[in-house]
Order: C-alpha cells, then sequence, then structure tokens
C-alpha cells in the first residue's frame, strides 16, 4: 500500500471505470477483482489513506466493491492477508487507522519476531544473500568467513533483515571473491547510526538540502553531510567508491529502502551528489 500513491490506491485495488478521471482511457480490474478466488495481499496496511480505510472495511465486510466510476457494486470470493511493520494500537490511539478496521483486519494475527530474536537463522540469509548478490553483481562467492557469520550473528540488527542484506550487498559490490572476509566488513559504530539524521532533523528532510521551487527538484546547500557514526563532516562526492553506475543504482535501492528514503545519507555512502540520485529516483532507475 505504501508504494502506491495515495490519489491512485483506490483505482489500483478497485478499479476504475473509462473516463472516471484523468488519464483512465479504458475499464480495467482492480487487485481486489484480479484477486477473485485467491489471496489479495495488502504489504503495508498501515499506511493506507484515512479517506480509502472506509471502502476497505467495506469490502472486507461485505466481500462487495465499486469501481471509481462505476454504477454497480462488484462481489469477489477470495481470502485478505495483511502485513505491516507499524505498531497499529498505537496508530488507532492516535487516530492514523480506524479501530474497526484494525479489529476486521486482526482476526488472525501473526507476529514476525525481529532478526535479533532468531540469530540462529542468521548464517541461512547470509547464505542466501551472499548467493543473491552473487548473481546480481555478476561476483564469484562460495564461502563465508565463520567469524563473519559470528559476527552477523552477534550484532542486534536494528534494521532487521533489510539492513543484513543491504551490508552484504555492499560487499560484494566492493570486493571480489571467492571468500566474504570479516575485514570487510563495516560495523556500525552504535545502534543509533540509522536514525541520527532524523533526530538532528525532526522536520523529515535530509541534511543539507531545502525545499525546491519551480520545477520540483529540491536545493541543495554547500554540500556538507554528516555521516552517521562520524564526527567530521564530509562532501557528499568525496572518496566515491570504484563502482559502475549500474552496480551504484542497484545498490542505491537497497540503501534507500534501509535508510527510510534518506538521499543524503545514501549519497555519501555512494560518492555521488544527491541530486544526481534525485534524477535517477525521479527517472525511475533507483
Amino acid at each position: 500500500c505504501a508504494a502506491i500513491p495515495k490519489d491512485l490506491i483506490e483505482a489500483e485495488l478497485l478499479g476504475a471505470e473509462k473516463g472516471s478521471y484523468t488519464g483512465a482511457l479504458k475499464t480495467r480490474k482492480g487487485l481486489v477483482q484480479q484477486a477473485n478466488g485467491g489471496t489479495l495481499f495488502l504489504d503495508e496496511v498501515g499506511e493506507l489513506d484515512m479517506g480509502l480505510q472506509p471502502k476497505l472495511l467495506r469490502f472486507l465486510e461485505t466481500r462487495r466493491a465499486r469501481k471509481i466510476g462505476g454504477f454497480e457494486d462488484f462481489s469477489v470470493d477470495l481470502r485478505v492477508i495483511s502485513a505491516t511493520n507499524s505498531n497499529l494500537d498505537n496508530e488507532t490511539e492516535r487516530q492514523n487507522f480506524r479501530t474497526d478496521l484494525y479489529f476486521r483486519l486482526s482476526e488472525i494475527t501473526l507476529r514476525v519476531p525481529p532478526l535479533r530474536m532468531h540469530n540462529d537463522d542468521v548464517p541461512q540469509f547470509v547464505r542466501l544473500f551472499l548467493d543473491m548478490a552473487s548473481e546480481r553483481f555478476g561476483k564469484h562467492f562460495d564461502s563465508i568467513e565463520p567469524e563473519l557469520v559470528q559476527e552477523f550473528q552477534d550484532y542486534h540488527w536494528p534494521g532487521n533483515v533489510r539492513e543484513l542484506k543491504s551490508h552484504i550487498d555492499r560487499m560484494v559490490v566492493l570486493h571480489d571473491g571467492p571468500i566474504l572476509r570479516t575485514a570487510w566488513w563495516e560495523k556500525p559504530v552504535s545502534s543509533s547510526y540509522m536514525t541520527s539524521a532524523t533526530q538532528q532533523n525532526p522536520g523529515g528532510s535530509n541534511p543539507g538540502m531545502s525545499s525546491g521551487s519551480g520545477a520540483g527538484e529540491p536545493s541543495y546547500g554547500a554540500g556538507q553531510f554528516q555521516l552517521p557514526g562520524q564526527n567530521q563532516q564530509q562532501p557528499y562526492w568525496s572518496a566515491p567508491p570504484a563502482l559502475s553506475p549500474k552496480q551504484k543504482k542497484a545498490l542505491a535501492r537497497d540503501l534507500l529502502a534501509q535508510s527510510d528514503q534518506n538521499l543524503g545519507w545514501v549519497a555519501a555512502q555512494l560518492g555521488i551528489h544527491p541530486t544526481t540520485l534525485y534524477r535517477w529516483r525521479k527517472q525511475g532507475k533507483v
């Protein structure tokens, strides 16, 4: 749900009739109709816009819905599975999520523990992510130093599995096999390394960045950014890693997800100017 713009999510879920909005050139089925007879998975349901929550609640209770611009309801027979990393109990108290929808969705609840609570699974994740990264980046790795596996198991992984995958991707991109070595791992300085920028900048914008005007691209200050875990400021473009543009774009996707879309931090890690990263994202390349 979070990946779909709120202005489009109703059409994506329920479908739309031809001419119901600008760009609706033909009638199309939504995900609800496409999943008829099967399973509809709603990822990050906690991010669902408040305006659409009553319609989702009605659909869950009646198994009937209506396309945008339509005059008749349609029926479907499917199961609904939803997932979120938000605390919906807190979100309902803050009135960011409807209580009745929460109770309707939580008939059966499975809580997935964080990675630090089942670190016995870390070696399997490492092997899986190493194989995936090797294939993705065209590298050859067939083994991992046992000391590195132990280091991974001892670390608390505040970013969970995504953080582990990002660290492995980074090592595979920057080094050559066939052994993944402990010395290559840049272990985070503290558990708060991913949130330091947010704490310093509660407004949510990236350090060194101000709101843009005109064409919609943000404008930047002097180009200085304090990297997480460092005390000195460094230019965005200092010490660029020896990566090809294709490798940087692939790694940028993982780093953006890990850092909650912190453009400044990701640009600093890749050794590129943030306007370059902004342009890649706008063009759909990351």
